[in-house]
């Protein structure tokens, strides 16, 4: 599974601007949270940015969320991901 974690801004652990925490809204969260849409696959490396988040998984693929300014999730496309 994986979990959402952030910085946090304001008390909180993480701060979901943009949807870079993965659960389709821009909440904040103040306890690690399941990301459901990634419930059944094997997650082996999780990078985040400032409103980014990328996860590698064990079959190569790579998903990305949050900020896509200047298509930076690689989407082919600028704009938020959630």
């Amino acid at each position: 599974s994986v979990y959402s974690v952030g910085c946090g801004l304001g008390g909180k652990l993480g701060h979901g601007r943009y949807g870079c925490l993965g659960h389709g809204s821009d909440e904040c969260d103040s306890v690690p949270k399941a990301v459901e849409a990634l419930s059944n696959v094997k997650a082996i490396h999780v990078v985040a940015g400032d409103y980014t988040t990328f996860v590698v998984f064990d079959d190569g693929d790579v998903y990305s969320f949050g900020c896509g300014q200047s298509a930076s999730l690689g989407h082919n496309a600028v704009g938020n991901d959630e």
